[in-house]
């Protein structure tokens, strides 16, 4: 019964909802309609292993090592960056590089799989944290996915500065924002 009326329900078909309240423009349901479902709670996905198939299915022969890459930068921009609702670095954002990695792969097959990916990711990145692309420079996509030989980076490698220039590049906007005349 719903809303005092009689819904018949064949028992070979189940009606699910999922929900991510949390998530940005989203709303709660009423509780009369919560009360119709069974709650279940979902485990948190391992986006390492979703890079990993991922890469491999868009044809990525390193894609082990640039999974893990892959999940460490998306790691420490959901820790280290500003937690505003217009920043996605979730499970959508991170499977769309993936693919747009996967179509630029397919485009240029003669370029090193890190700078397809870097090159995948540098658009999204640069939009998603609102900042001109020479304040992130010489951080996290650089230091992950750099390449000398192709002009877009920093040599690979390491990995222990990288929370630092997340920490610069958050501090530095915001100074920036703080010094923005009112207009």
């Amino acid at each position: 019964q719903f809303e005092g009326q009689e819904i018949a329900i064949d028992s070979k078909v189940g009606i699910f909802i999922t929900m991510n309240p949390g998530y940005a423009g989203r709303t709660e349901l009423p509780e009369s309609v919560k009360a119709l479902f069974r709650p279940v709670v979902c485990i948190v996905p391992d986006l390492e292993l979703i890079c990993l198939i991922s890469l491999f299915s868009e044809g990525f022969l390193q894609a082990k090592v640039l999974a893990k890459k892959m999940t460490i930068l998306y790691k420490l921009a959901r820790e280290q960056l500003s937690k505003q609702s217009h920043y996605d670095f979730g499970l959508r954002a991170l499977k769309s590089v993936l693919v747009m990695a996967g179509e630029l792969k397919r485009g240029s097959p003669d370029l090193p799989e890190d700078v397809v990916l870097m090159r995948a990711l540098s658009p999204s990145w640069y939009t998603l944290l609102s900042l001109q692309p020479s304040l992130l420079g010489g951080c996290p996509l650089h230091h992950l996915f750099g390449s000398q030989e192709y002009g877009v980076g920093l040599p690979r490698g390491e990995f222990r500065h990288l929370p630092n220039c997340f920490t610069q590049t958050t501090l530095h906007s915001r100074s920036h924002l703080l010094q923005t005349p009112p207009g």
